[in-house]
Order: C-alpha cells, then structure tokens, then sequence
C-alpha cells in the first residue's frame, strides 16, 4: 500500500495506488448518485456548492446504497416524511433518514451519470445487519452491491466506502465489527486491487479501527452523525418514534472531535475526519488532530455561501 498526503493546487490531497482523495470531501449530501439530491437540487445556492465542487475537483461521498431497494423514514416523492431531516440548533441537523435508496443497479446508472458529467464521485455501501441472516447472506449482499457498481462503470474507480454502521438503521453497532472485518477480509480476496474506505461509528470501540488496519482496509473515515441519545441521554428526541435520529453539524462537533481524536490515536491509516465541521476555524481543529482529509455535509444545507469556503480555502497545512 502508497499512501502520501500530496500538495496539488489548493489542496493537500490523500493520494493511494493513483487514487486521490480531496483536502475536503463532501458526504451523502449530493444523493445517491452524487449530482444532487431531492429537493435540495431546487436550491440555487445549493446548485452553486455542487458546481463548486465540480470546479475545483473535490471528492463526493454518494448517500449509501443497499443490494436491493429500501425503503426507510424519508422518501423524496412524500414530503409527509421531509419532517425526518430538520434543523437543530445552529449549522446543526437532526436526521432519521433511514437508508432509504433504489438499490445498486439503479445507483450505479446514477454514479456513472455524475462521474461522466465530471464529478469526482466515490460509491458509498452499506453493510447490512440483520438478525434473521447468516453472515454468508450479508456478505453476499454487499459484494453484489459492490460488482454492480463497480463492474457497471467503465471508468472502472476501483475505490469505495464501506458503511459498517448507521444510527438509523436499527443493527446492533457493538456485534457489527465482527461481521464487518469478515467483509472486508473477502472483499479483498474477490477485489485484491479495491481501496476500502470504512467508516466508523460514534459507538464503535476505539480498538476497531486498529483491527479494520489489520483487517485490509486502505481508509478510515470518522465519522458521520452522532445518536442524539448519545448527545443528550436525558432528553427525548423530536424523532423519538424513529429511534432518535442522528446529530450533525455544530451541536456535535466536540464529540466528534474527541472520538476522531481517539481513532486517530488507534491507527496509522490516512483519515477522513468529519461531523461538526461547520466553518474554517472548525476544520483546522480536526486537522490539528491529525486528519489527513475532512469531509463537510449538514453545512451544504444549512450555510452554502460557508460550504463553498471551505471547499476553496487554500490548505496548504
């Protein structure tokens, strides 16, 4: 394995086996093909974060895809559902988006749309726990995942993100890693050559980062969202009836800083730190902890014309 942390022109790139990862990514925000998501793609303001991105070459994490469709909380075509992903506070959301997405076949057809209109777009799958399936049956399903959107693009980006964990999804985190160092373990046997990008959640155990090192995996990124009962373990959640949603943005931030700081302590692999990352200041602060890339989501909604500054900012650390 070549990692390098590689000055380009305003950034200060990951940069493995020739593939390169942006100072300053963007997550799921841009849907599950990368170009945009409804209805934010009504948004001008929004419009002008993506053709931002588009300019200036960052990385696009996609929302994250499941074998076949699911259906979650949110949908885009029942706006009675859009009640799932509200403000919180500040530069801060609170979601209980669970999941919801078409599918690989159908998301590989859009990553491969957005990567022919130039967007630096990276696959996001997720990794699904049941307790009704065999971990043969939940292996199998994200390798079908992966081949489709892999083998259906022909610019062949031999790199994805694996979601080991989600606060809406229901799974049990802390009898995921398991599970999760098996996949990786046979992902590298189908695909020798795939950079793995996995991600941790707010819950797992600090040694799991080592492990998923050990295990094969290229990149870590830390992390998305934050459980609100996490945050606030006295107070009832406004998403209560869906498990209580996930944080982001400014109300997480120092919790994410000092989970990301623990991780980081774990693990000699490049990291992808993210979650609280809301203006400049708060970037340095997850680059003084020793993030070799950030990624930004809840500020493309919440703040643009802010988003659009830390993807230009020169960070030439």
């Amino acid at each position: 394995m070549f990692f390098q942390n590689k000055k380009g022109d305003n950034n200060i790139m990951i940069t493995l086996q020739g593939k390169t990862i942006s100072t300053v990514a963007v997550s799921t925000i841009f849907g599950h093909g990368g170009n945009g998501m409804f209805p934010l793609k009504f948004s001008p303001k929004y419009q002008k974060v993506l053709e931002t991105v588009r300019k200036n070459g960052n990385t696009i994490f996609t929302k994250s895809t499941t074998a076949n469709a699911r259906i979650g909380n949110y949908h885009h075509k029942k706006p009675w559902t859009y009640k799932f992903i509200r403000n919180f506070g500040p530069d801060s959301l609170l979601n209980a988006y669970g999941l919801t997405n078409e599918g690989a076949i159908e998301n590989a057809k859009k990553i491969h749309k957005a990567r022919k209109e130039g967007l630096e777009v990276i696959p996001n799958v997720f990794l699904e726990y049941s307790k009704e399936s065999t971990t043969e049956e939940i292996i199998g399903k994200l390798i079908f995942a992966v081949r489709k959107i892999i083998n259906d693009d022909t610019k062949a980006l031999h790199i994805i993100k694996l979601n080991i964990s989600c606060p809406n999804s229901g799974e049990e985190v802390k009898n995921n890693t398991r599970v999760a160092l098996e996949t990786v373990d046979r992902l590298k046997l189908f695909y020798p050559n795939l950079i793995i990008i996995a991600k941790l959640g707010y819950d797992h155990p600090v040694d799991f980062a080592r492990e998923l090192e050990d295990a094969g995996v290229d990149i870590l990124q830390a992390i998305n969202t934050i459980p609100f009962t996490r945050l606030f373990p006295t107070e009832k959640s406004p998403l209560a009836s869906k498990g209580g949603g996930g944080l982001s943005g400014k109300t997480a931030q120092e919790a994410s800083l000092r989970k990301c700081e623990e991780f980081r302590k774990a693990t000699k692999l490049p990291m992808i730190m993210s979650c609280g990352i809301v203006d400049i200041p708060s970037a340095k602060k997850f680059f003084d902890i020793g993030a070799d890339a950030i990624s930004i989501c809840t500020i493309v909604k919440t703040n643009p014309e802010e988003a659009k500054r830390i993807l230009t900012y020169n960070w030439e650390l």
